[in-house]
């Protein structure tokens, strides 16, 4: 039987940020479809993790859009970025704790992680590109793993940095092991995660610092929200990081944890709803008697799809480039504005469309309009007729 080391303990679980939680028609199963040793249930759709099957790879982790799952204590992934901050020059490999030390991938530095590398993040991955060379996922072992479905989401990070990384003048990307047949005998310098010098201590400490007034955002709009909006802790440092890049052209965010949010104005009956159950202030709903305004701040969109189930009309879809500068500002635009009139049935103020006395989203998809019976054919009494005989 093939044992995986379990590093570390089960991720926390904070079933209020849940997107099932949030609204129950979503049916989110990214955490369940990720884990690799099926450790996760949802009961109801919430999710829990059965400690004994759990064996602390992380994956779940980055697959959770809300942070509804969240690592405890300090990451392996930190260690490993500490470890390398200060690191040889030279194209870089970052293998797990159980790929073999003999690698021979096209690197000259080797970075150990005393976990699977499905626990980076797509900042993380940014960020070991910072020193100007390509990044070597080493994956060839993976097939061999205990957990080897773990190599999905190691390759869709991959794909989500490399996405973002082409809107930028660097000219890295991250490669990963499995795609080449370039190898060198001449064994790299292997840096481990858990040995960290001196040097790269104090480095880690002096960027941190630096990096902490580079981008900071506040929630918009919550006084008095039914939901609690809340920006993740991943997110915040994933700003942090694409603000590290000068990025020059359109960012395609397909893979991205961001969507450029689309909203049809001729079928948006200005419910509001997007807004309400948005997990963040990505979207913004204001109305008076009289009018209505939707904005949208791409920063703070998850990708989570929760706009698109909530939304009655159909109105919201999604497009696929986003400014690069848009990602971590404060920048939002208005997606939908429009004239607002009583609904015709219960008063509820409502997006005048083509209809001069329009029908809210409820009524219009309930009974509607509740009209007397008229039996022009007598049917009725015919049919009250018969039954009393």
């Amino acid at each position: 039987m093939k044992v995986y080391p379990v590093t570390g303990s089960p991720p926390s679980v904070e079933i209020s940020l849940c997107l099932n939680s949030r609204h129950r028609g979503v049916g989110c199963i990214r955490c369940l479809a990720t884990c690799p040793t099926s450790a996760i249930r949802l009961p109801v759709g919430r999710p829990q993790i059965e400690q004994w099957s759990c064996v602390a790879c992380g994956a779940c982790v980055q697959s959770c859009p809300t942070g509804a799952l969240e690592s405890s204590g300090r990451t392996p992934e930190a260690a490993l970025l500490r470890a390398l901050a200060d690191r040889p020059s030279g194209v870089l490999g970052v293998a797990c704790v159980q790929a073999p030390s003999d690698t021979t991938l096209p690197i000259e530095v080797l970075g150990r992680s005393s976990r699977c590398l499905a626990a980076l993040s797509i900042s993380d991955q940014l960020t070991l590109t910072l020193a100007g060379d390509d990044v070597w996922l080493d994956d060839t072992h993976c097939s061999s793993c205990a957990i080897g479905a773990a190599v999905q989401p190691i390759h869709r990070t991959a794909g989500a940095a490399n996405a973002f990384l082409a809107s930028t003048e660097t000219g890295v990307r991250i490669c990963l092991g499995s795609s080449t047949t370039d190898h060198t005998s001449r064994p790299p310098e292997v840096i481990d995660s858990k040995r960290l010098s001196r040097r790269a201590l104090f480095s880690a400490v002096k960027r941190s610092v630096a990096d902490a007034g580079d981008v900071d955002m506040m929630i918009d709009g919550d006084a008095g929200a039914k939901l609690v909006h809340r920006i993740p802790r991943r997110r915040r440092a994933l700003w942090h990081t694409l603000a590290r890049f000068k990025a020059r052209r359109p960012v395609d965010v397909t893979g991205l944890p961001f969507a450029d949010v689309l909203v049809d104005v001729e079928a948006c009956s200005a419910c509001g709803l997007c807004a309400t159950f948005c997990p963040t202030d990505a979207l913004i709903f204001h109305s008076t008697d009289d009018s209505f305004t939707l904005s949208f701040r791409p920063s703070t969109c998850l990708d989570c799809g929760i706009c698109l189930v909530a939304c009655p009309d159909g109105a919201v879809s999604y497009g696929s480039d986003l400014p690069p500068g848009s990602l971590f500002s404060q920048v939002r635009w208005l997606v939908a504005e429009g004239t607002m009139a009583p609904c015709r049935v219960c008063g509820t103020a409502t997006a005048l469309l083509t209809e001069p006395e329009p029908l809210c989203s409820v009524c219009r998809d309930s009974a509607g309009v509740v009209r007397p019976l008229f039996d022009g054919a007598g049917l009725l009494d015919d049919l009250f007729g018969q039954s009393q005989k």
